[in-house]
């Protein structure tokens, strides 16, 4: 392991040749002829050259799987060992735990960009001399996938279709959703205070899923072995204005194509306040936000899960084993 470790690292210094230049003139060399110890290819390629070049392929993927499978674990560890969010302080609160859990990772992984564009600069490519562009690519190729899906592969594919199409890469999904309990406190007030002072309301809170329509949709989508849950968590701010900034900064923005078009006035947002401060505040006065959310997971299907039996196989009444004054036989008692 560390001799790979070293070809990787010293492969530039080690190599007699460049790996990727080929020369008919010296195309099948045998093994032992000078300067090329292990022979060249039909291509005239130094096959010692390429086998200390091969070192690093070898070595990205061997440590690879053990990468991501240690953010995973220390994502899920870190994540585990959090208590509660204190009742004061939850901003700082949710900024140790992300840094944890998530921010340790995500540097990890940016740290190779400049690692593998530092290889890319040596390997003799023609655009090796300004490697950055493959930065470039990658974030605009990750820009137009995620804008072509809902255009290209959600009108083409149904949901088990694409259930089944993403199972070749993946054999577990987990997912965190907000659920409908999400900010009702914000949608009640909002629609008090503009039925209120306008005479009707508009949607200013985007719907959100029930925790059975989620059950329903993995189900429907093909996952195996689909387990739900749900969890309330109740945030606290100074004011309707704090909570509403955050929401902004969180990209939770109203989508709704059937919501009011119409600018609403300084005097909607303050009876807005004042609505939330009376029914959904603390002794202390500050208000209350609460999240809902919904944790799903689902297997890709696989013939060596569990399987239910089939109907009518069972060999008792359900009636008769919940039936607490149902005796034993002597017989099956001595059986058992």
């Amino acid at each position: 392991m560390l001799a790979i470790v070293l070809m990787a690292i010293f492969a530039d210094y080690l190599a007699p040749a460049d790996p990727t230049r080929s020369s008919m003139l010296r195309r099948l060399r045998p093994i032992g002829t000078p300067g090329y110890p292990l022979g060249a290819d039909e291509l005239g390629r130094d096959m010692l050259s390429r086998l200390i070049f091969g070192a690093r392929l070898s070595l990205f993927m061997g440590v690879v799987p053990v990468f991501i499978a240690f953010i995973i674990g220390s994502v899920i560890g870190i994540a585990a060992g959090f208590e509660r969010p204190p009742q004061e302080g939850e901003t700082l609160w949710l900024i140790a735990l992300f840094s944890a859990s998530v921010g340790l990772p995500f540097f990890a992984v940016a740290a190779n960009g400049p690692l593998l564009q530092a290889w890319f600069a040596r390997s003799g490519h023609p655009r090796a001399i300004d490697p950055y562009f493959l930065y470039a690519a990658s974030n605009v190729g990750s820009f137009l996938a995620l804008l072509a899906y809902p255009f290209l592969i959600e009108p083409v594919l149904t949901l088990s279709q694409q259930s089944l199409a993403w199972s070749f890469g993946f054999g577990l999904l987990l997912a965190a959703i907000p659920g409908a309990g999400t900010l009702t406190e914000l949608r009640d007030v909002l629609l008090t205070a503009e039925t209120e002072i306008y005479g009707g309301a508009s949607p200013r809170v985007v719907p959100f899923a029930d925790i059975r329509d989620i059950g329903s949709l993995l189900q429907r989508s093909g996952f195996a072995l689909p387990v739900i849950d749900e969890e309330s968590f109740t945030v606290r701010y100074d004011h309707i204005f704090a909570l509403m900034r955050d929401l902004k900064a969180m990209g939770m923005a109203n989508p709704l194509i059937g919501r009011s078009r119409r600018p609403v006035s300084r005097r909607f947002f303050l009876r807005a306040a004042e609505l939330y401060a009376e029914r959904y505040a603390d002794p202390d006065g500050r208000i209350r936000a609460t999240f809902s959310i919904i944790f799903v997971s689902g297997w890709a299907p696989h013939e060596s899960q569990q399987k239910p039996l089939k109907p009518g196989s069972a060999k008792m009444r359900l009636a008769d084993a919940l039936d607490p004054n149902r005796s034993v036989s002597p017989a099956k008692e001595s059986e058992n």
